[in-house]
């Protein structure tokens, strides 16, 4: 495979799944490296997934936008479009939950 990365990755094993935005499908799957412009991801059989989808990576409290852009056999590789911090999503929704 053609490496094509503008920023260093770092090995990682963050037990996460991913939002297949499409379906409202969840897939579990173990982020094996990232950086800040993406990551690759491991699955336990050979994903389905293309475009867009949410990568929950618990352990960090992120929750990331992304987008598929390659898959072979139990991987997949996404870039990130945008990244929220889950502690605050969910202070963000509390506060418009109070306001109703």
């Amino acid at each position: 495979m053609n490496e094509q990365r503008r920023s260093p990755r770092q090995r990682s094993r963050f037990q996460s799944f991913v939002r297949v935005l499409k379906r409202d499908a969840y897939i579990d799957c173990v982020v094996r490296d990232i950086s800040e412009m993406g990551a690759r991801l491991g699955f336990s059989s050979p994903p389905s997934i293309d475009g867009a989808v949410e990568l929950h990576i618990p352990a960090k409290g992120e929750i990331i936008q992304a987008k598929v852009v390659w898959v072979e056999d139990c991987e997949c590789g996404v870039s990130f479009e945008a990244k929220y911090d889950a502690e605050e999503a969910a202070k963000a929704v509390l506060r418009l939950a109070s306001q109703l």
